[in-house]
């Protein structure tokens, strides 16, 4: 097995012990009592409870579709994005520990004692923005102004990039989160 397929294995176990299928559901606007496992299936029109959940399992399984999903195949049928996609979203949307999100924030973390104090304010106001109208940029927009984001913050900690530059890219990702 190769470094890369294992890593993908561990980011999966990770997202799994992580979130539940009741998580998911929440993100999908299901309105899943959490104390019965009968439920009309999200997957499909439902006139009446053809899916039960095994919290025990956190999965979800549908009798009409003959389908079951976990955590990760029910994200992914719901926002309709690959399988990287999909997990770099579950990373993101629920602070997945050891996730890209973390790897991300974390890089954030350790640079702002390098970044000039300007600088700082003016990348934590972007990405409070970008947090916000996270709905409305879409994932793919919002995963790459936030990546742009982290890029701008390690130049300019690392001083590879000018002043001037700086700014320039904040004002670049701003407008490419204006909502």
């Amino acid at each position: 097995m190769d470094l890369a397929s294992n890593s993908t294995e561990l980011r999966v176990a990770a997202i799994r012990e992580h979130v539940t299928i009741f998580d998911i559901f929440e993100r999908m606007g299901v309105d899943e009592p959490r104390e019965t496992h009968q439920m009309k299936c999200p997957f499909h029109e439902d006139k009446s409870p053809s899916a039960r959940v095994y919290a025990d399992q956190n999965k979800i399984y549908c009798f009409t579709c003959q389908r079951g999903w976990d955590v990760v195949d029910a994200a992914q049928t719901h926002l309709g994005t690959s399988f990287a996609d999909t997990l770099v979203w579950l990373e993101q949307e629920f602070a997945v520990p050891g996730g890209v999100q973390g790897v991300l924030g974390s890089i954030r973390t350790k640079l702002t004692t390098k970044v000039p104090p300007d600088y700082t304010l003016a990348l934590e106001m972007v990405e409070r923005h970008l947090r916000q109208h996270r709905a409305v940029l879409g994932f793919e927009r919002y995963t790459r102004c936030l990546a742009a984001l982290d890029l701008t913050a390690w130049e300019a900690a690392e001083k590879r990039i000018k002043p001037a530059e700086v700014q320039l890219r904040i004002q670049a990702i701003q407008q490419a989160a204006a909502v």
